[in-house]
């Protein structure tokens, strides 16, 4: 069996995290949202120490160039649709993300936490039936 990873979560995201590990637990038993836990938490450590060693430290070089080559990724995983490419210019994104992330000061935990928030938000937003595969926007208020 694998080692198993030490998460230092900060006191307010404590309960957003285990929420968030018990809906993974009942989808695919406590012993798969572990795994998937220290397996995501191991490849964002693992892409952090690589990036930093290959691009520079987050004191050396911000999130904007992590930002600005996951535009160019995002083209070209657009580009892979129907292809065996997809998933890994999808890879490429999430590698960016987290790396981006981190040079912003956002661990893999303080990610999660603000990704569920946006989500609540997002969920609470009115939102038109898309008709095409063009990005979508929620509906603003005074808009009609």
């Amino acid at each position: 069996m694998g080692e198993l990873i030490e998460l230092r979560v900060p006191k307010h995201n404590r309960i957003e995290l285990f929420d968030f590990a018990m809906t993974l637990s009942e989808t695919c038993g406590f012993a798969g949202a572990m795994a998937f836990g220290q397996m995501a938490g191991s490849m964002s450590e693992t892409c952090w120490e690589w990036s930093q060693e290959t691009f520079g430290t987050a004191e050396q070089r911000g999130p904007k160039g992590a930002l600005l080559h996951l535009e160019k990724e995002a083209r070209e995983a657009v580009e892979a649709i129907g292809t065996d490419n997809l998933t890994e210019e999808l890879a490429d994104c999430q590698i960016l993300i987290w790396d981006a992330a981190r040079r912003a000061g956002l661990g893999p935990v303080e990610l999660l936490h603000a990704v569920r928030q946006k989500l609540e938000k997002n969920m609470a937003r009115q939102w038109p039936m898309p008709t095409t595969d063009l990005p979508v926007e929620h509906i603003r208020e005074g808009s009609k």
